[in-house]
């Protein structure tokens, strides 16, 4: 991903050690081509991302979800879930009522886990 030119901004002539200096401040900066560099760009992309994930977030009501048969596990990446497993009997689940999970839930539940993890899932012990 390639940071878009800044019109109307012209790059700052820097050496490396006062860009060090600025980036451990927290500065951003116009560099070469009159653009950021590219990690800052994609900082500030995450960063957006981030802070749109958190407004959604506020918006919703979380239930708790309670496992009387079966645990549940953890996945590495949980990506847009909107569910949070607390514990291997306790799932928060965004925009869902309290109550119980039935063991077919908890065996879709980790079934979705297991599908959407990358490196790991963490098992609870029986």
């Amino acid at each position: 991903m390639e940071a878009p030119e800044l019109k109307g901004i012209e790059g700052e002539k820097l050496t490396i050690d006062q860009r060090e200096i600025l980036e451990s401040k927290g500065a951003i900066f116009a560099g070469d081509g009159n653009k950021l560099p590219t990690r800052m760009f994609i900082g500030l992309r995450i960063q957006t991302l981030i802070d749109q994930d958190a407004i959604q977030s506020l918006e919703k009501r979380w239930g708790v979800l309670w496992s009387q048969e079966g645990q549940l596990i953890l996945s590495d990446r949980p990506l847009r879930l909107m569910s949070i497993t607390a514990s291997p009997r306790l799932l928060l689940a965004a925009d869902n009522p309290d109550g119980d999970l039935t063991q077919a839930e908890v065996y879709h539940t980790n079934g979705i886990s297991i599908a959407r993890s990358r490196n790991y899932v963490v098992v609870p012990p029986r």
